[in-house]
């Protein structure tokens, strides 16, 4: 189909299926419910008043709505008037009426601008534009279409069977609306793009919300949220599924994929290094099969930060956890291999000493001379003497010979290895570098926990929204925003407290600032000293509270504070 205005039809259309009609009808009853996020032109707080107030469901209506919300825009509420009652459409003269109709009565567009000047003054289109543009910058015009604009088209349009006084009001009218008329060639591609969008947002979401993931990563946390509501499933990123931008994973469960592009730190290179070789059976599969050089510190830190290594495990050995700890462990065994599966923190905490070890130099061997060796160490440590003379003995055991390590001693460093009890100070079994770590340190992961609550808050620190949805992100439609709120009204929100800052006026007198999060927007809360203590009970981090104010000075007055305790899903 065409992307023109014919192609765009009607609420209701005899040349269209029941099934497509039904479509259409979704794209318009869209529209007009305002739900516009993501639909061309029409997501803004200046465009959905004006469809409150239109209703469009034709792409003529649609075309008016797209022109009165540009600056300055003028007759919007004489087109509503107009629209809804054509008793109240302002009638002219037939030959001047017929350039309104489809305004009703109103000025809209430059070209109702053009045929006005030209039906009154029996000039061409293109004249016409002359005077159109001079009128709507008449500092410039420097030819004087203005002075004999208003000098002659009244005369003019009487010689041409106007009434004078219908001429001297359209005169008036063109002047007033000059500045201001949008074209409306524009004003109707606008609205085709408005329509399809709207279209495939009504009948096809999972594309929709894919593509509004892929082009609109800084209002993320709002289409996310949408989608949810919408019965769509987000998948947060995943190193085994992710590819670069976000993908439909399954149409039949709706279900989308968020792509690596939504996490900072990854870039197109690391991404190709982590498709090449996906999937992954474990953590020490996706390290071994990858190149370091594209998948680096920034990026591993970056996947783990946004929990993409979710139910990957480590490959472990059967004796590398004690008893008494493996009951903290998530532990999987799988064709006769285990695995221990990590949250974020301890993903985290374990990758850290990963690192430790691969920076870890080895203990280096010193060739120590005979005469600085006490006779008692010899048989104490069964130190075998070299053919060379001496005894090689690791820079970390050099203190049990009593020698003090200092610049005396660096000429000696030597690639021999230590013979006797010194001998087993290296390992004889290699352990994998990914093991090892979790081997040393297990009773210190076991110890890191990690709630989605605390989650969805230590996303939102670090990327500025949660691929977790928010506690109370079923009470989103209820919830006024504070971005919305104009200064002096009062509001109602509910959140998660995530700071509270103590302050004081320059007469010290104390107050705080309690800031939450809620499903939307980050709002600082003012409490006065004796607020603070009468809530003091509720006023923890993490809590979930709402709260009741008026909106001022860069945040809310509080008048009542209280727990909430949100829906168990």
């Amino acid at each position: 189909m065409n992307l023109t205005e014919q192609s765009i039809p009607l609420e209701e259309s005899p040349d269209l299926s029941e099934e497509e009609n039904l479509k259409v009808r979704k794209a318009w009853d869209l529209i007009c419910r305002c739900d516009t996020l993501g639909i061309f032109q029409m997501a803004s707080n200046v465009a959905i008043p004006v469809l409150k107030k239109v209703q469009p469901r034709d792409i003529e209506a649609l075309s008016a709505v797209n022109a009165f919300i540009r600056p300055g825009s003028s007759g919007l509420d004489e087109y509503v008037a107009g629209r809804y009652d054509e008793n109240k459409i302002r009638k002219l003269d037939p030959r001047l009426d017929r350039h309104l109709a489809t305004t009703y009565g109103a000025i809209v567009y430059q070209e109702q601008i053009m045929f006005l000047i030209s039906e009154l003054m029996g000039i061409s289109f293109g004249q016409a534009d002359l005077y159109r543009r001079a009128l709507e910058k008449p500092a410039k015009d420097k030819k004087g279409y203005v002075k004999k604009f208003n000098e002659t088209v009244v005369k003019i349009a009487e010689e041409r069977g106007f009434d004078p006084q219908i001429a001297d009001l359209v005169r008036e009218l063109i002047i007033e609306n000059s500045g201001y008329g949008f074209n409306k060639s524009h004003s109707i591609a606008y609205s085709i793009i408005t329509y399809w969008t709207a279209y495939l947002k009504a009948n096809f979401p999972l594309i929709f919300y894919t593509q509004m993931f892929n082009g609109n990563l800084d209002n993320l946390p709002s289409f996310m949220a949408e989608a949810r509501k919408s019965g769509i499933t987000i998948n947060p990123p995943h190193a085994c599924y992710s590819k670069f931008m976000s993908t439909i994973e399954s149409e039949e469960n709706k279900v989308i994929r968020i792509g690596f592009n939504a996490v900072k730190g990854i870039g197109p290179k690391a991404v190709e290094s982590i498709l090449e070789t996906q999937p992954y059976n474990s953590i020490n599969d996706f390290f071994e099969r990858n190149q370091m050089r594209s998948v680096n510190k920034k990026v591993i830190e970056a996947l783990i930060g946004a929990s993409a290594f979710s139910g990957l495990g480590i490959n472990i050995e059967k004796d590398d956890i004690p008893d008494n700890v493996k009951q903290f462990f998530n532990i999987e065994e799988v064709n006769g291999q285990m695995f221990v599966k990590l949250n974020r923190k301890q993903m985290a905490y374990w990758y850290e000493k990963v690192r430790e070890a691969a920076s870890a130099k080895s203990c280096a061997n010193y060739l120590i001379p005979t005469s600085m060796i006490k006779s008692k160490y010899l048989d104490q440590f069964q130190l075998e003497e070299e053919k060379e003379g001496g005894y090689v003995v690791p820079k970390d055991r050099l203190e049990d010979l009593g020698i003090k390590f200092g610049p005396t001693i660096e000429p000696l460093k030597t690639r021999k290895k230590p013979k006797g009890e010194f001998k087993d100070s290296q390992p004889k079994v290699k352990i994998s570098p990914f093991r090892k770590p979790f081997v040393n340190e297990n009773y210190q992961i076991a110890q890191l926990k990690e709630t989605d609550l605390e989650l969805y808050l230590r996303e939102n620190e670090e990327f500025g929204f949660s691929f977790l949805p928010h506690p109370l992100e079923y009470l989103v439609s209820k919830m006024g925003l504070y971005a919305e709120v104009a200064d002096g009204e009062g509001l109602v929100v509910g959140g998660i407290i995530t700071e509270l800052i103590p302050r004081q006026t320059v007469n010290r007198r104390k107050y705080y600032w309690l800031i939450i999060q809620t499903p939307r927007e980050r709002v600082r809360i003012t409490l006065w000293d004796n607020q603070y203590k009468a809530y003091a009970q509720y006023i923890q981090k993490q809590n979930i509270v709402k709260v009741r104010g008026i909106k001022g000075y860069g945040g809310m007055s509080c008048e009542s504070l209280s727990l909430f305790v949100p829906r168990q899903n």
